[in-house]
């Protein structure tokens, strides 16, 4: 499969990436140190637009175009909060 990073915690109080099997696809974020409450967008770019991709979590179908748009993860004021998705191509 192949890993692509979306947030450095070098550069920023995030870390996010993605891993997919070309089909399917696992999104984490984690907050590495206190912050603000924000929205954070987190787009899988390799995501099929045409595709419906199930979230094994919540339920939800979210098309491809959904997903490239970016999923949006929140910040607390926690010094560790962390979000996983994980998304199984329907179609």
């Amino acid at each position: 499969g192949d890993y692509y990073s979306l947030l450095n915690p070098y550069e920023t109080n995030y870390s996010a990436y993605y891993y997919t099997d070309g089909k399917d696809f696992l999104l984490s974020f984690l907050q590495v140190a206190a912050d603000t409450e924000n929205e954070i967008v987190l787009p899988i770019a390799k995501a099929d637009p045409s595709a419906q991709y199930l979230e094994t979590t919540t339920g939800k179908t979210y098309s491809g175009a959904e997903l490239i748009a970016g999923i949006s993860a929140f910040s607390d004021s926690s010094d560790c909060n962390s979000q996983i998705w994980h998304f199984v191509l329907l179609n």
